[in-house]
């Protein structure tokens, strides 16, 4: 993730802030792989989870897998339709 951050700033001249905004949902896929795969103490991947929702949009205290992995899905495919069409 970062080399394909480093590659949009550099080839796409892409602002650092827009290309983390672009990323985003890379880097929440990757936390939520770290909050299941239990690599953190109990409170730690509580505070990640709260942090996934609250970056993609949904409450803090959703815990309905299929609702937050659409809207992951959903702001990924975003995220390459917006990097294509640059």
């Amino acid at each position: 993730m970062k080399l394909l951050r480093c590659w949009l700033m550099q080839f796409l001249q892409l602002s650092e802030e827009t290309v983390d905004q672009r990323l985003l949902p890379l880097f929440v896929l990757y936390d939520l792989r770290i909050v299941y795969a239990h690599l953190t103490s109990a409170e730690s991947r509580e505070e990640k989870f709260i942090s996934v929702c609250k970056r993609i949009g949904l409450d803090e205290n959703c815990r309905d897998n299929k609702v937050i992995y659409d809207v992951i899905i959903d702001k990924i495919i975003s995220m390459y339709e917006t990097i294509i069409g640059h």
